[in-house]
């Protein structure tokens, strides 16, 4: 029943994606139909779509097709047509007072900008209709912090609520994102964020890296569980007594303590690491009841997957702003080689300060220092010994996000890489040992082999190499805790030589416990209440033209800052594959996308290229100022070049799609 009911909701989205963009390509061609009928040209044909003509049917003068490739649609008119432009230029056809080419510049100029403007109509009656009626969305909350990357580095946290960025008002997370990666990133950002019913004003530089401007933030979950897999399968949360987690369950209290929001949730379960947990959740009533029910569910600690390595320590990657360390004077590029007097081992080192910061006060109330041991290479491997006064922070509060994330600790405001080698013989019988690794081993790459998602199925293999580029290790480590039937297979340099390691499980430390339970929550969305008719046209209003700055100003940051790179471009496969995932979740997020599908279908269909609505006003604009048309030369060349470009544009965005869907 469950595959039949998968199925059907399938089918369903791509009949609702099929008739939404059949609307939107509707709407553009829709207003060079009717302006030409106005101004009295003849219109042989109106089509859905270009290629063959897969149905059609004539109306009075006019043919109304529907044709096989679905990706746009045309208005063929007499006296032009962008796929043969000889047609254009002749003179028979000139003379031909319903022709195209026998108009007057102003009513040409109606006719190509009628489809643009169209189409923001229909944005903005788009807008106009979800605002009115009310939408979901998600808020600005920030729910992770990347370890060492610019919001990190700048002071925001887990829990932080975006208000503005650069002076504009942020409420859904989307919009946060879009003007971060639209950002100039020498200019940098200026958040204010909301903590604790307190404004806090950070001024943030994008990292640019990567394909586009990124701060290191991700969105918030919610309190309520997953309804089909709550829990994940060997953790803490799956191993509960007596009363187990349901899907859709929502968590209210922990040991008595409300809940009310995820990241104050996930900052309970890192402080209380250590403890037995009982959680309280609302859930939906049973049959025949009208009333929601509340459960207590008691979750054990759970325990971290230990691999029996230790690690040399990396350079220090950043410091975060007005930390501990920053206080203390570390800087980028110090090795730690000592803490407490102890020698680092990289991967516990988080939890290891985290409790010598938890000590106790002294007499005075001051928490105990601690003293690091540091190498500093800027001044030629000089050993620094240096006093800090960590914070009372739980380790791994901020887990790597991405596979080259530095580790972090909180309790000092320091992010580290970590060498892939071994400067410890791993025992015997720890899984390390077992499994070959020796002390001074380099690991040089890694396969990770996860368990089959469904039964009957073969286990997934991942492999990754680790080098100076891609230190993956700590986002390997900390990937690997949520799975416990994980295996792992190193490749390494010995001797100078390479050999590979055999297949190894990581063990259960119980000595070592994880700041999560295995809890599996949906991501948080809320419902934005109904506007009203007024509101909701100042609001349609003021997206409609924010979306047509943001199309622009990606066009710009893709050609002449480049700080956006092409390969964020989505071609026809990828619009088709996220407009069949939004209409599978609620029609007014789907509408929201034909929304701003019209804006960029506008903005890009008014590029002066040839061909394009843009390029044909460009000539338009030429014949004006000249007193007459281009010859018919320019106007074949450039048409031919137009399809050429278009073409070529095509075929890199579906290579993109492609190359996407197989990553």
């Amino acid at each position: 029943m469950d595959l039949l009911t998968g199925i059907l909701a399938n089918v369903w989205s791509w009949v609702v994606l099929a008739l939404g963009l059949g609307l939107v390509i509707f709407v553009h061609e829709l207003g060079h139909f009717a302006v030409a009928k106005w101004v009295g040209v003849f219109v042989e044909r109106f089509s859905i779509g270009f290629g063959p003509v897969i149905w059609s049917i004539r109306r009075g003068e006019t043919e109304y097709a529907l044709s096989a490739i679905p990706f746009g649609g045309y208005v063929k008119m007499l006296g032009q047509d962008d796929v043969n432009p000889a047609e254009m230029t002749r003179e028979d056809l000139k003379l031909d007072p319903r022709s195209y080419p026998a108009q007057s510049v102003p009513k040409r100029m109606a006719i190509i900008s009628a489809g643009v403007i169209m189409n923001i109509i229909f944005a903005f009656l788009c807008f106009l209709f979800v605002f009115n009626i009310g939408m979901p969305y998600t808020p600005a909350l920030v729910g992770s912090v990347d370890p060492g990357g610019p919001a990190w580095q700048a002071g925001i946290e887990r829990g932080d609520k975006i208000v503005r960025v650069n002076d504009e008002e942020i409420v859904d997370f989307k919009q946060f994102q879009q003007a971060v990666v639209l950002s100039d990133p020498k200019e940098g950002l200026e958040l204010e964020v909301e903590r604790g019913g307190a404004p806090i004003n950070f001024h943030v530089v994008p990292d640019t890296k990567n394909s586009h401007p990124q701060i290191g933030v991700d969105w918030s979950s919610d309190l309520k569980l997953h309804t089909k897999r709550p829990v994940g399968a060997g953790l803490a949360a799956s191993k509960a007594e007596g009363v187990a987690f349901q899907g859709g369950d929502r968590i209210t209290h922990v040991n008595d303590e409300p809940m009310h929001s995820y990241p104050q949730f996930a900052d309970y379960l890192a402080t209380h690491a250590n403890d037995e947990l009982r959680m309280r959740v609302l859930r939906s009533p049973q049959k025949g009841s009208t009333q929601n029910e509340t459960a207590e569910v008691v979750v054990p600690r759970q325990t971290m997957r230990d691999w029996g390595l230790r690690f040399q320590m990396g350079r220090v990657a950043a410091v975060r702003k007005d930390s501990p360390a920053a206080t203390a004077g570390i800087k980028p590029g110090d090795v730690i080689q000592s803490v407490a007097g102890q020698p680092c081992d990289p991967l516990r080192l988080p939890s290891f300060v985290a409790g010598l910061a938890g000590l106790e006060p002294d007499e005075s109330g001051l928490r105990p220092k601690i003293e690091l041991e540091i190498k500093r290479e800027s001044q030629g491997d000089e050993i620094l010994h240096v006093t800090v006064e960590p914070e009372d922070r739980p380790g791994w509060i901020n887990p790597p996000l991405t596979l080259g994330s530095p580790l972090a600790i909180p309790a000092l405001g320091i992010a580290y890489q970590l060498e892939p080698v071994i400067t410890a013989q791993p025992d015997a019988d720890s899984p390390a040992g077992r499994a070959g690794l020796q002390k001074l081993d380099r690991i040089y790459a890694v396969k990770i082999i996860w368990p089959p998602k469904r039964a009957g199925k073969p286990p997934e293999e991942e492999d990754l190499v680790i080098d100076e580029k891609n230190p993956v290790i700590p986002a390997i480590f900390w990937q690997t805790q949520f799975s416990p039937d994980a295996k792992l297979q190193f490749k390494v340099k010995r001797d100078g030589k390479e050999t590979e390691t055999d297949v190894f499980l990581p063990a259960a430390d119980e000595s070592w416990f994880a700041s999560f339970r295995g809890i599996h929550v949906v991501p948080l969305n809320r419902e934005m209440e109904p506007q009203g008719f007024s509101r909701a046209i100042v609001l349609g209003y003021k997206t409609t033209k924010s979306w047509i700055t943001s199309t622009y100003l990606t066009l710009h940051r893709l050609t002449v800052s480049r700080t956006v790179s092409p390969k964020n471009l989505m071609g026809p496969l990828g619009i088709l594959g996220t407009g069949a995932a939004v209409a599978q979740t609620d029609i007014r997020l789907f509408i929201e996308f034909m929304a701003i599908l019209g804006v960029n279908l506008a903005i890009i269909n008014f590029l002066p290229i040839p061909v394009l609505d843009g390029g044909h006003m460009v000539l338009l604009a030429w014949e004006g100022i000249r007193g007459k048309p281009a010859s018919d030369r320019v106007i074949i060349a450039a048409n031919y070049c137009g399809l050429l470009l278009i073409l070529s544009l095509f075929l890199f965005v579906t290579w993109n799609d492609i190359a996407r869907w197989v990553k």
